[in-house]
């Protein structure tokens, strides 16, 4: 399995005001990995937050599948391979 070289997790998620947030290591930090813009439509901002959290687990769920086909599991290999991230 080749590894990904980006910026180490955790990511968190940090709102920077009404219609923004940020991913990215800590607030403190000067490269966000993404800034996501806030919708005004109520509904669509529960889903932009749904899909900030998700972007911000994206360093867990690599290491996750990477050890799971590092283990032998077949599905999480392809998973992988699929992305263009495995062998």
């Amino acid at each position: 399995m080749s590894k990904l070289n980006h910026t180490p997790g955790p990511w968190k998620c940090w709102g920077n005001g009404d219609l923004l947030l940020s991913v990215s290591p800590n607030r403190a930090s000067v490269s966000d990995i993404c800034h996501i813009h806030l919708p005004h439509n109520i509904d669509e901002v529960k889903e932009t937050n749904a899909n900030a959290s998700l972007i911000a687990a994206s360093p867990n769920l690599y290491e996750y599948a990477l050890k799971k086909a590092q283990d032998g599991d077949m599905e999480a290999k392809n998973m992988l391979d699929e992305l263009g991230i495995g062998d």
